[in-house]
C-alpha cells in the first residue's frame, strides 16, 4: 500500500509540475513541456491525456493555426471552463472584484466604495456576498465557480481564514472564510493584501526579483510581504510581515491600530498628511479627505515646504529604521516600494539610506536594490487571482478531482 501511495503522490506531482509551467509558460508543445520540467516523452504524454480528457487541458493549433510544411504543432493549454475564480480586494478605498477563467483571462470585474466603519461584520459580509452574486449574475454563467481569494488590508490568520485587525471595520476575529464558503460554496482563502502583492510580483515577468525580495507598501497603512526561498513567507498564527507595526519610537504617536510607535504612525499617509498640516489629522487618521490631498503635500515637499519636507523625512527615518532591523534578521533583500505613496519614494528614500548607512547593515546601504508601482490595488487582485488559479493547479492533479470538471462542465 505504501508503495501505491508514493505512485500517486508522484503522479500528482508531475501533473502538478506539469500545470504549473503552462501557467508560467502559456500553450506549449509536449516537447517544450518536456524540456521546461524535465519529464520524460512518455510521462507527460500519459499526463496530458487524463488532463485533456478530465477537461482540464485542451488543445489549440500552435503557429497561429497556419498550415505549414509537415505535421502541424498542437500546443496545450489551460482550458478556460475548467472553472473561475473570483479575486477579492478589501481596502479603506472599498472593494475590488474580478471573476477570472482558469487560463488566468478577466471576465469581469467591479469597484465599489463602502463605508464598512458604519457596518457591523454581518452588514459588510452581507455586502461583499452581494457584490460577488451579481459579478457572477453578469459575468459567470457558463464558467463553475471553483475558489475565491480574498486581500485585506489588516492582519489576519490565513491558516483559518480569520481576519484578526483591519481599519477598514471596527469588529475583530472575523470569520470571513466560513462565511463565503457556507454562502458559494468553494474553498476559500483570505490573507493580507501585502503577501498578495508579493503573491503578483513573484509571476510578473516586468519583475527581475522571484527567490527573495520583499514589497513595503507605502500608502494609507504601511504593509509588507515577503518572498524568502522562493516561498511566500506567513507567520503560524497571523500573516506576519507586519512592518508597518513594527517599534520605531516607543511611547510614541498613537497608530491606528490602537498601539504607540508604530512606524505606520510615521510613515502612512495618514501620518504625512497629519505631519504636515495639522489641522486635518484627524481627518486624515479617519480618511475622511479627498484624494488629492496627499499630492497636494508631496508637492509642497517637492517645493521646499518646511513642514512638508519634515514630514517625509520622519517617514523616512521610521522606515529606514524598520528595514535596518529587518536586514539585520535575514539580510538586505530587494524591495518593491507599492502604492500611492511610492510616487513620493524620491522625498524619503535619502534619510532611508541615510539610515542604514548608520546601523549594521551600512555595508549595504548603497546597494539597497528598490522598484516602484504605485498601483496597489492591481496588485493585490493579480495576487488573489494567481493565489486561486494554483489552488486550482493543485485541486486538479489528483485524478479524482480532475475527474470531476467534466461533470462541471457538462
Amino acid at each position: 500500500m505504501a508503495g501505491v501511495a508514493r505512485s500517486d503522490d508522484v503522479r500528482r506531482q508531475n501533473r502538478r509540475t506539469l500545470l504549473s509551467a503552462i501557467r508560467e509558460g502559456g500553450a506549449m508543445s509536449r516537447t517544450e513541456i518536456c524540456a521546461a520540467v524535465g519529464l520524460s516523452p512518455a510521462t507527460v504524454s500519459a499526463i496530458s491525456t487524463t488532463l485533456l480528457a478530465s477537461g482540464v487541458l485542451r488543445e489549440v493549433p500552435g503557429n497561429g493555426g497556419k498550415q505549414g510544411r509537415g505535421r502541424p504543432q498542437v500546443l496545450l493549454e489551460t482550458n478556460p471552463s475548467a472553472g473561475s475564480v473570483i479575486a477579492l480586494s478589501l481596502s479603506v478605498k472599498g472593494l475590488e472584484t474580478a471573476l477570472v477563467d482558469y487560463s488566468g483571462r478577466t471576465l469581469g470585474q467591479r469597484s465599489k466604495r463602502v463605508h464598512a466603519l458604519d457596518m457591523d461584520a454581518s452588514q459588510f459580509l452581507g455586502c461583499i456576498e452581494a457584490e460577488l452574486r451579481n459579478i457572477l449574475a453578469q459575468d459567470g454563467k457558463n464558467v463553475p465557480l471553483q475558489h475565491i481569494t480574498m486581500g485585506i488590508q489588516g492582519v489576519t490568520n490565513s491558516s483559518v481564514g480569520r481576519l484578526l485587525w483591519s481599519p477598514i471595520m471596527r469588529e475583530r476575529e472575523v470569520d470571513f472564510q466560513r462565511a463565503l464558503s457556507d454562502a458559494f460554496g468553494v474553498p476559500v482563502t483570505i490573507d493580507n493584501d501585502c503577501n498578495l502583492m508579493a503573491e503578483a510580483l513573484r509571476w510578473s515577468q516586468d519583475f527581475p526579483f522571484h527567490e527573495d525580495f520583499a514589497t513595503l507598501l507605502l500608502g494609507d497603512g504601511i504593509g509588507m510581504g515577503l518572498y524568502l526561498g522562493g516561498t511566500r513567507f506567513h507567520g503560524s498564527k497571523s500573516s506576519a510581515g507586519e512592518f508597518g507595526h513594527m517599534v520605531f519610537e516607543p511611547f510614541g504617536r498613537t497608530c491606528r491600530c490602537g498601539a504607540r510607535g508604530c512606524i505606520e504612525a510615521y510613515a502612512g499617509d495618514y501620518a504625512i498628511i497629519g505631519a504636515a498640516r495639522p489641522n486635518l489629522r484627524e481627518q486624515a487618521i479617519r480618511g475622511d479627505l479627498a484624494p488629492d490631498i496627499l499630492s497636494q503635500v508631496s508637492d509642497a515637499a517637492q517645493g521646499g515646504e518646511p513642514a512638508a519636507l519634515d514630514a517625509y523625512r520622519t517617514a523616512g527615518l521610521a522606515i529606514g529604521s524598520g528595514l535596518a532591523s529587518l536586514f539585520s534578521i535575514i539580510d538586505p533583500l530587494p524591495i518593491a516600494f507599492v502604492g500611492d505613496g511610492s510616487e513620493a519614494l524620491d522625498l524619503m528614500l535619502p534619510t532611508i539610506r541615510e539610515v542604514l548607512a548608520t546601523t549594521a547593515v551600512r555595508n549595504f546601504s548603497s546597494d539597497l536594490e528598490s522598484l516602484s508601482f504605485p498601483d496597489d490595488k492591481k496588485l493585490v487582485l493579480d495576487g488573489c487571482r494567481m493565489t486561486s488559479l494554483q489552488h486550482l493547479d493543485d485541486l486538479f492533479s489528483y485524478e479524482t478531482s480532475a475527474g470531476k470538471i467534466m461533470e462541471n462542465t457538462e
